[in-house]
């Protein structure tokens, strides 16, 4: 074995292959999609698979996971229950484990993000206000365990990747936020008992990277007619603005062309400061792919 036989080796993940659950996890109900929970449940085998790197990303999760179990206990806390099985509404889970702090069994969740996300995330209000759907769902992961467990507070530990670091995020119970949650259970497994497909969400980022998009076929707003006469207002300025437009992309290149031929630093120039600074950038290799896009182009008509 080379060494390129073993790069391949090590970085090889588990293959891929769709889940035929027939029942909801604790960990998809946050999802935002109604449509995509009833494909889970109803045709899994739709689904497209995922992609390598991400599987990659979920397998590095768990190991991240095991060095939180094992910093918890090097600081002599026990760890007890873990991965306990619960069941809610035909909604199944795992608890990554309960630990006891001054007398009270806490259910902990275990997450790990970048070190970017990781000082953005400083309380539990701000994984839910995420911008980003999937860190939003663990809220809702986590309230379902609390019920399960009886318990009134849960806490989430926050690992981030980069460092041997972790914060510690308490979760109280909302009972309001379970009670919508089982409204949205109830619609899903009521959708699948009747077969029919729930309304698809708004076209957004969420469509764009699901594994059901050729099931779901989702109409792109671009997809849609538009009345383009009422463009026209809008044409007839950028038509005006052209020339500056065209000025200032020469003038913007030459300065910085100049300006590159000096050493890295800050330099005032009456009121204006030149930041001339060094990015490094590593691109990683893209596999062969086509790609279908709509191109506009906008001209003037002949006389």
């Amino acid at each position: 074995m080379n060494f390129r036989e073993l790069e391949e080796r090590l970085n090889k993940v588990a293959s891929w292959r769709p889940s035929f659950s027939k029942t909801l996890r604790a960990s998809d109900v946050g999802h935002p999609c109604n449509r995509y929970l009833f494909y889970r449940l109803t045709c899994p085998e739709k689904e497209a698979p995922g992609d390598i790197d991400l599987r990659q990303v979920f397998e590095e999760g768990k190991e991240q996971e095991r060095i939180v179990l094992r910093m918890l206990l090097d600081a002599g806390v026990k760890v007890e229950g873990e991965e306990t099985a619960f069941e809610w509404m035909g909604v199944v889970g795992h608890v990554d484990g309960f630990i006891l702090l001054d007398g009270t069994r806490y259910p902990i969740e275990i997450k790990s993000v970048s070190p970017n996300v990781f000082e953005k995330f400083q309380t539990i209000d701000d994984i839910r206000k995420a911008r980003k759907w999937y860190y939003k769902k663990w809220f809702d992961q986590l309230q379902i365990y609390l019920l399960l467990t009886n318990s009134e507070v849960g806490l989430f530990f926050l690992k981030n990747k980069g460092r041997r670091q972790v914060r510690i995020l308490p979760v109280e119970i909302d009972l309001d936020h379970l009670v919508e949650l089982e409204k949205k259970v109830k619609a899903v497994y009521e959708a699948v008992r009747v077969k029919k497909e729930p309304d698809r969400i708004p076209y957004c980022d969420i469509c764009i990277d699901c594994g059901f998009i050729a099931t779901c076929q989702p109409t792109p707003p671009y997809d849609l007619p538009f009345d383009l006469t009422s463009l026209l207002p809008l044409i007839e300025e950028k038509a005006e603005l052209e020339g500056f437009y065209k000025r200032y992309q020469e003038l913007d290149k030459i300065i910085k062309d100049q300006a590159k031929r000096n050493p890295i630093g800050n330099y005032e120039i009456g009121r204006w400061v030149v930041e001339i600074s060094e990015v490094v950038r590593e691109e990683k290799p893209r596999p062969a792919q086509t790609i279908k896009f709509k191109m506009v182009k906008i001209y003037e008509k002949e006389a």
